[in-house]
C-alpha cells in the first residue's frame, strides 16, 4: 500500500491539494472524480481513522503514479558535494551590548557575556591564520556581538588590514547589529566596503517588543532612523525579527515590515543557553491556534496585495518557493561545523554562535598547528535527516532537515533527534503557511521588489 505519511493534505479556497515530501511536488486533486481519496486524505491529515474502498485504492495508486512520474528531487548540502572549509566565520568582536533583550542567546543568565572581546592583536592573528589556511578561498567574516558596532573602530581596522596586508584574499563582510549605533559615517563605510547588514528589529513599538536600551527606553525610533540612513547610503540590508511566545501580533508585525519596504524575515524565539526568560520561547497550544489565525489573515492580505501589483518583502517566501520549485531535499538544516564556524578572540572554534557561551562545545582552536580543516566527525555534528527516526514520517522532513542542532542542545535534547513535539508543530504550521503561499504564487503571482 502507498505511504500516505509522505503526503501533506491541505485546502485553499475549498480546493484540495497534496504536497509530496519525497519529490516536493504539489498536486491539485479533483474531489469530484476522487471523492473517497480526498476524504481519506483529509481524515489522515486530522489524525482520524478511515478505511480504504476499492475505488480509493485505485485513485491512490493513480495519484502515486503521477507523483513518481514527475521530476526527481535534488539533494542539497550533501557532504559528498560540500568541501569542508572556513568559508563563513562569525567573529563575536564585542562582548558588550547597549540593549538588554531578555531572549538574547548570546547572553548568559546574568545578562552578561562570557566570551572575550577582540582587539587589534586578535584580528592580526586571525587574518594571518586565515591567510595560511584559506589562501584565496572566498571567505565571509561576520561581525557579531554583543553589539559589534560598539567596536566599530575595530571593524574599520579589520577591513583596512585586509586591503593593505592581504589584497589577494577574497574576503566579504557581513554584520549582525541592533541598528542603534548606525550613523552616516557607519552607513557610508558599509556601502564603500560592501558590508551586508542583518538588522535585528522586532517590529513596531508595543507591549511585547523587548528590544529596549538598558535604561528601559524603547529602541524602535532610533532603529527607524538607522533604516533611513542605510537606504540613503544604498547599503544592502535585511531585517530579522524575533517573535516571542507571548506576542500576539504576528500579522501586525508582517504589515509593519511590508510598509517599510525592506526585506525581512520573522523567526520564533527559541530556547538558548540563556534560560533566564525561557517562557518567551515556550509556545502553548493556544499560541499555536493564534498563529494559525494570523497566518490565514496574512494569506488573505497577500492575495489582495498581489491584485494591486504590490511586491512582498518577506524573505522566507522566495526561499521556500525556490526550494519547492527546484525540488530540493535538505540533508542538514545548516552548514555549521562544516564550513560555518564561530571563532572567539582566543581562537576557540565553536560549532555555532548560539553555543559560544558554553566551553563544552569548543571544537578546537584555530591556532592549533594540528588543526583539521573540518569537524564533520565531531560528536555533536548532526545526523543527516534520513537518520533521525522521529523525522521519518514528517511531511516537512526534507524542508526542515531535522531542525537546528544548537536549538536542540539548548533545549537539553539530543542533537541527533528531533525538536520537541510543540516545536515541531510550530515548524509545520509555518511551512504550511508558506506552502499555501507557494500555491497562490503559481495562480495569482507574488512579486518580489
Amino acid at each position: 500500500m502507498n505511504d500516505l505519511s509522505r503526503l501533506k493534505f491541505f485546502e485553499i479556497s475549498n480546493q484540495p491539494f497534496v504536497f509530496d515530501r519525497e519529490t516536493s511536488q504539489v498536486i491539485l486533486l479533483n474531489e469530484v472524480e476522487t471523492p473517497q481519496l480526498v476524504q481519506n486524505l483529509r481524515a489522515f491529515d486530522k489524525g482520524n481513522s478511515f478505511s480504504y474502498g476499492e475505488e480509493a485504492l485505485i485513485d491512490a495508486d493513480e495519484l502515486f503514479d503521477v507523483i513518481n512520474s514527475g521530476p526527481a528531487s535534488t539533494l542539497v548540502n550533501d557532504l559528498k558535494h560540500v568541501k569542508p572549509s572556513y568559508s563563513s566565520l562569525v567573529l563575536p568582536i564585542a562582548s558588550q551590548c547597549n540593549l538588554k533583550c531578555p531572549y538574547c542567546f548570546a547572553q548568559t543568565n546574568h545578562g552578561g557575556f562570557s566570551f572575550p572581546s577582540y582587539n587589534e592583536d586578535a584580528i592580526d592573528r586571525l587574518l594571518d591564520r586565515l591567510h595560511e589556511l584559506n589562501g584565496d578561498t572566498p571567505t565571509t567574516l561576520i561581525f557579531f556581538g554583543g553589539e559589534p558596532l560598539i567596536k566599530f573602530n575595530l571593524i574599520e581596522y579589520t577591513v583596512n588590514c585586509v586591503k593593505e596586508k592581504y589584497p589577494d584574499m577574497k574576503i566579504g563582510y557581513s554584520i549582525t547589529t541592533n541598528g542603534t549605533l548606525i550613523n552616516r559615517k557607519v552607513a557610508d563605510f558599509f556601502h564603500e566596503n560592501n558590508v551586508a547588514v542583518l538588522l535585528s528589529m522586532d517590529g513596531y513599538d508595543n507591549e511585547f517588543n523587548y528590544r529596549k536600551f538598558r535604561n528601559g527606553k524603547s529602541s524602535v525610533d532610533r532603529v527607524l532612523k538607522s533604516i533611513e540612513l542605510l537606504k540613503s547610503s544604498n547599503v544592502y540590508f535585511e531585517i530579522r525579527a524575533t517573535l516571542t511566545s507571548d506576542n500576539p501580533y504576528l500579522y501586525e508585525t508582517h504589515m509593519f515590515f511590508e510598509k517599510l519596504e525592506v526585506p525581512y524575515q520573522i523567526a520564533f524565539a527559541y530556547p538558548s543557553e540563556n534560560t533566564s526568560h525561557s517562557s518567551l520561547s515556550t509556545f502553548s497550544e493556544d499560541s499555536l491556534v493564534g498563529l494559525r489565525k494570523a497566518y490565514n489573515r496574512l494569506i488573505e492580505h497577500y492575495v489582495e496585495r498581489s491584485k494591486k501589483g504590490l511586491p512582498f518583502y518577506d524573505k522566507l517566501l522566495p526561499k521556500i518557493i525556490g526550494a519547492i520549485e527546484s525540488r530540493q531535499k535538505l540533508i542538514f538544516s545548516c552548514s555549521a561545523g562544516i564550513n560555518y564556524f564561530t571563532i572567539l578572540a582566543n581562537g576557540d572554534i565553536h560549532y555555532c554562535a548560539h553555543l559560544m557561551n558554553n566551553p563544552e562545545f569548543v571544537l578546537g582552536n584555530l591556532y592549533d598547528r594540528k588543526l583539521k580543516n573540518s569537524f564533520i566527525s565531531h560528536p555533536i555534528t548532526p545526523k543527516a535527516v534520513d537518520q533521525i527516526a522521529e523525522c521519518e514520517n514528517c511531511w516537512i522532513k526534507n524542508l526542515c532537515a531535522g531542525g537546528c542542532t544548537s536549538q536542540k542542545i539548548s533545549e537539553k535534547l539530543s542533537p541527533f533527534g528531533s525538536y520537541s513535539r510543540r516545536k515541531c508543530a510550530l515548524e509545520r504550521l509555518q511551512y504550511e503557511y508558506y506552502l499555501k503561499l507557494y500555491v497562490l504564487s503559481q495562480s495569482i503571482g507574488l512579486t518580489q521588489p
